[in-house]
């Protein structure tokens, strides 16, 4: 039964944290679903505060990596930097709203504010999440203490309109920030038991509480103390566990009762049975599993969680989409053109649409002109949407002279496709590290050069010569503008300049 295996996760949970270990706990998400989006931040080794970091593919504009390496400051978004359960702000972390500063004097705020006995804070670790699962990577750092192991402080950075900004930070051991950013947080509460609570960032990175709710594993301790008249040794093994959902005055409290998780649990919730009727003195409402189920999707429809967790497609999934792909067919021929062009508005489908109509008209002569063949390397599944990430194996627009990998998202009737939207990944085959982002007053928004060198000597291009460097301007992450002639090696000025001349 669904009902048993759930309640089960809860009590090894709880055993662990009632021991005081000081792990995370993997999952106590009824949803049974978004806790599979949990992964762990806690760090494998420390880093060397002289380590250089090169930039990664997430790290599309080079930003990130230039505030690892205290070249870039972070400007200060932070609202939300409150302990794990009880709430205390810590105030000892000073700050100004807007205040702009480097890693530096970041780690060095940490520091004061946490450690003891002027024990020294460190960047501890970091990975890429998609808060809101929009595609834009965000920056999660973890700091932890040289001594005090494991206490750590998880921030997280995003960035906008070309500037970074601390958005969220979570203080405590048992805070995990998944990698679409769902956090679940958990620790020990009471001698026989433990919290949990959860939320999420949204594509903002804004804080967004879901529920929470605090797991008895013994209720005779409590029976003793509030019920002296009741005989408390009844109520050895007894769970129970509640679920509060909304925050301060608008917060509404459920509770589950269990005896032993491998029985029926109809029968221990009897509405004539001893202790459903003494939880219910102490006025205690008990609601049914069903019931649970349906708080808790109401409330992600609420607050605009997504509780459909994406399945990865199977082989044979991916092998049909790339055949669909791959065939030149009058019935489907809108795949190519669609796989093609870059797109993300509905005036962009209805321009694509549009040549689709035509070449069907006069697919005889128009169909000669189609190259190109497609790859299709991985994908997901949420709901009827399906994101591919799709290689190009042979050039399929040669005017473009570069056919970056692209991830392409969709729905699926049968054979009939409707696309949603296809984004290049520009910087995947660039050389990233002559790569820029450029910084103009002018261009609000997000503007990227990213630099290829040429070398195809099989070409059918007679645009370029092998060898060659050039620049694809890329902004709000489109691109607008390809640069053929200028050196191959430039400053990030030089560069400024040149995306200025040409976008001028």
């Amino acid at each position: 039964m669904k009902g048993k295996r759930v309640i089960a996760l809860f009590i090894m949970a709880a055993l662990f944290m009632c021991a005081c270990r000081k792990e995370g706990v993997s999952s106590q998400d009824l949803n049974d679903n978004a806790a599979k989006n949990e992964a762990s931040t806690v760090a494998s080794s420390a880093i060397e505060p002289e380590q250089r970091y090169t930039r990664e593919a997430d790290d599309k504009s080079g930003l990130y990596t230039a505030f690892l390496n205290d070249e870039e400051q972070v400007t200060i978004e932070l609202e939300h930097k409150y302990n794990d359960y009880a709430g205390i702000v810590d105030d000892d972390f000073k700050f100004d709203p807007g205040e702009s500063i480097n890693l530096k004097t970041l780690t060095e705020r940490l520091s004061g504010a946490f450690s003891n006995d002027g024990e020294e804070v460190f960047l501890d670790d970091h990975r890429y999440i998609d808060c809101g699962n929009d595609g834009e990577k965000e920056l999660l750092v973890t700091f932890q203490h040289k001594e005090t192991d494991p206490d750590y402080y998880s921030l997280v950075i995003k960035e906008r309109d070309g500037k970074l900004y601390l958005r969220y930070g979570k203080y405590g051991e048992g805070s995990d920030i998944g990698d679409d950013g769902y956090i679940h947080s958990s620790g020990k509460y009471t001698g026989s038991s433990c919290y949990f609570k959860y939320g999420f960032l949204d594509k903002d990175a804004n804080y967004i509480f879901y529920y929470s709710g605090v797991y008895d594993l013994d209720l005779a301790d409590y029976m003793s103390t509030f019920y002296p008249d009741e005989d408390a040794s009844l109520w050895n093994d007894s769970q129970l566990i509640s679920y509060t959902f909304g925050q301060y005055d608008e917060a509404k409290t459920y509770f589950r009762f269990f005896r032993d998780y491998d029985k029926d649990y109809k029968k221990e919730n009897d509405p004539d049975s001893y202790f459903v009727k003494t939880l219910k003195k102490s006025g205690i409402d008990l609601c049914t599993e069903e019931e649970l189920e349906k708080l808790l999707s109401d409330r992600a429809k609420e607050i605009g969680w997504e509780t459909t967790v994406p399945t990865e497609l199977t082989q044979e999934e991916l092998d049909a989409i790339n055949e669909d792909f791959n065939v030149i067919k009058k019935d489907n021929i809108e795949n190519r053109f669609f796989l093609k062009e870059e797109f993300s508005t509905e005036k962009e489908i209805e321009d694509i649409q549009e040549t689709v109509s035509y070449v069907k008209e006069h697919f005889e002569t128009e169909a000669k002109s189609i190259t190109g063949s497609y790859k299709v390397v991985s994908g997901k599944k949420e709901g009827d949407k399906y994101t591919v990430r799709v290689e190009v194996t042979d050039g399929d627009n040669w005017a473009e002279l570069v056919f970056p990998p692209r991830d392409v998202t969709f729905t699926k009737d049968g054979d009939t496709y409707k696309f949603i939207a296809n984004k290049f990944d520009w910087a995947e085959e660039s050389n990233i590290d002559k790569s820029y982002r450029v910084d103009l007053k002018e261009y609000s928004g997000s503007l990227y050069c990213y630099t290829y060198e040429y070398s195809d000597k099989q070409s059918q291009s007679n645009l370029i010569e092998p060898g060659e460097s050039f620049i694809y301007v890329v902004y709000n992450g489109e691109c607008v503008d390809r640069i053929k002639d200028h050196p191959e090696m430039i400053t990030s000025e030089e560069a400024d300049e040149i995306i200025k001349e040409n976008l001028n």
